[in-house]
């Protein structure tokens, strides 16, 4: 993933999501999440239903910051 980073870094209109981001919460990686009763892998290299909903909500809102800039506030008059 490192080198997929520094590719999209180096390289204009080009991004790259890490799912460790969306996994990994403070750079622990775990299968589950047991405050929501959710089980991200159905196996040792898939998603559940679970750990999908949770990658499209991480990915959407990482794609919605990128197409919806920030609006810029003018100043009152």
């Amino acid at each position: 993933n490192k080198r997929l980073k520094e590719y999209a870094d180096s390289k204009e209109n080009t991004w790259f999501f890490d799912p460790f981001d969306a996994f990994c919460p403070e750079g622990v990686c775990t299968a589950l999440d047991f405050s929501k009763d959710e089980i991200w892998y159905s196996d040792g290299g898939h998603l559940s239903i679970d750990g999908s909903v949770k990658a499209v909500q991480y990915f959407g809102q990482q794609l919605l910051g990128i197409i919806r800039p920030p609006l810029e506030t003018s100043p009152k008059q």
